[in-house]
């Protein structure tokens, strides 16, 4: 029987009044859970506690957690309305166009402050409570921005690659705990920001099927699907994440990115000149290679074994093997 029962559990996500958080918020309630939903003002956040239960979500399992989370009362007074927190949903980012060479320190700093720091501080906050109750799942939202980052947003996808070793690293923290800590990495998904956006690239008079075909196309070639992913596929993997069934998956980065391709390490390995590693890859669950060899591999010239440092390869150096080949 599949188990994604999260009654009892009280979950935190942040950012949570609209687009992709608004729907991880109403699955983990359908879940079960009671979920604190966050947003920088009262009103915004009221405003999503009634389109939750306009669409069939138990006003009960519902609580208002307004609060600016990238500042340190607003932060506070959060989680004083959330409780004791369960499962951390670090869902809150900004994103924007940009020439590289325009973007100014300041903006580098707000994009760092906001899509980094302001979930580093929720699981600083959290997480030793988590690890008391001996159960807990953060659980951090990145994009496939880290891994293709975009020419016309490197400051987004920059942000977008920390929470990759932020989630590795706290995952290790809570070793043993009974705590799991993830990254999500979405792919380019529709929201009514992500439309505006859309409208930044392509030809503004165009119908927004075709505004959608045409920014896929040109921008995000990558993609498989063709189409931007729906708030609620995300929320799906989220749920997932949060749930029983996950108890064994931490320190890892899975992706929902539209089915993007995808190299396999022998096609990898084909292009690299061999003058220093054979192959260094992280193999897709699609690859022609054997699951045997599913975790990162770099070889030397000798065929032993390396690590990703540089020494002999260990269990350390097992990868997040949702992360992978991406052009």
């Amino acid at each position: 029987m599949i188990d994604l029962d999260l009654t009892g559990r009280t979950a935190f996500v942040s950012g949570s009044t609209q687009g992709i958080g608004l729907a991880i918020a109403q699955r983990l309630a359908l879940a079960g859970a009671r979920v604190a939903v966050n947003g920088r003002s009262a009103e915004r956040v009221q405003e999503a506690l009634d389109a939750l239960v306009g669409a069939g979500v138990d006003p009960s399992q519902l609580i208002a957690a307004p609060g600016d989370v990238t500042a340190e009362d607003g932060l506070a007074a959060a989680l004083e309305a959330a409780g004791e927190v369960d499962v951390l949903v670090n869902n809150l980012g900004i994103f924007g166009a940009a020439p590289a060479l325009e973007i100014t320190d300041a903006e580098w700093k707000r994009y760092w402050d906001v899509n980094v720091m302001a979930a580093v501080r929720l699981i600083r906050t959290t997480l030793p409570g988590m690890k008391e109750r001996g159960w807990g799942r953060v659980l951090n939202i990145a994009s496939d921005s880290a891994i293709v980052t975009p020419a016309e947003m490197i400051h987004y996808g920059v942000s977008k690659t920390a929470p990759l070793a932020v989630s590795r690293g706290f995952a290790k923290d809570a070793a043993g705990t009974g705590v799991t800590v993830n990254s999500v990495i979405a792919g380019p998904t529709y929201t009514e920001g992500v439309q505006d956006f859309v409208y930044e690239l392509v030809d503004p008079s165009l119908p927004w099927e075709r505004a959608e075909a045409e920014f896929m196309r040109l921008h995000r070639p990558q993609s498989l699907l063709q189409r931007l992913i729906r708030p609620e596929e995300i929320a799906n993997m989220v749920v997932y994440l949060a749930s029983p069934l996950a108890s064994a998956t931490t320190g890892g980065a899975r992706a929902w990115t539209a089915g993007t391709r995808t190299r396999s390490c022998r096609e990898r390995r084909a292009a690299i000149p061999p003058t220093r590693f054979l192959h260094n890859c992280v193999m897709s669950a699609a690859s022609d290679e054997s699951p045997a060899h599913s975790w990162s591999l770099n070889r030397n010239l000798q065929g032993s074994p390396v690590g990703r440092h540089g020494g002999r390869a260990t269990a350390a150096d097992a990868p997040v093997r949702a992360v992978h080949g991406h052009r």
